[in-house]
């Protein structure tokens, strides 16, 4: 099931599967507000997301829960144990997740009842950040956080 990268909702037909993953042939994540989409087609590394990012998905009815997984990389917030992130739903808080650790983290909150059945908005806002070319990394000067992995509604 995928969440178009024009911001539309997901058509979601079983809440077992998830509702974005990066490079799967069969979906794309959401594009939003801080989400940065690879520049290549079913990027696996899709999507670098910013300080502060928004995007909009469709939960289906059933859903009690959300799962984002990302991909935290090795910068010093992570090794070093200070990184966080912080999910809202539809505006209103649901999780924080403290001590992130280097790669894949699954983050799993509770749906609140206005977020499931319907698009949901869903903002990410992790505690740190970094620039790549300020590591060495590229020439990238944008702040990115983690890499938006999947979205899975159960």
């Amino acid at each position: 099931m995928s969440a178009s990268a024009a911001l539309a909702p997901a058509m979601a037909t079983d809440p077992a599967q998830p509702l974005a993953s990066a490079g799967d042939a069969s979906s794309d994540l959401p594009s939003g507000t801080g989400v940065y989409r690879g520049a290549r087609y079913r990027d696996p590394y899709c999507c670098w997301l910013a300080a502060d990012a928004v995007f909009h998905v469709s939960v289906p009815a059933s859903a009690t829960k959300l799962t984002v997984i990302v991909i935290a990389p090795s910068v010093a917030a992570v090794r070093h144990g200070d990184a966080s992130i912080a999910i809202l739903i539809n505006g209103r808080h649901a999780g924080d997740f403290r001590a992130l650790r280097v790669g894949a983290n699954a983050l799993t909150i509770p749906l609140p009842a206005d977020g499931a059945g319907r698009t949901a908005t869903v903002e990410l806002k992790p505690g740190f950040f970094f620039v790549p070319k300020n590591e060495h990394l590229n020439g990238d000067t944008r702040k990115l956080s983690v890499i938006l992995r999947e979205l899975k509604a159960e």
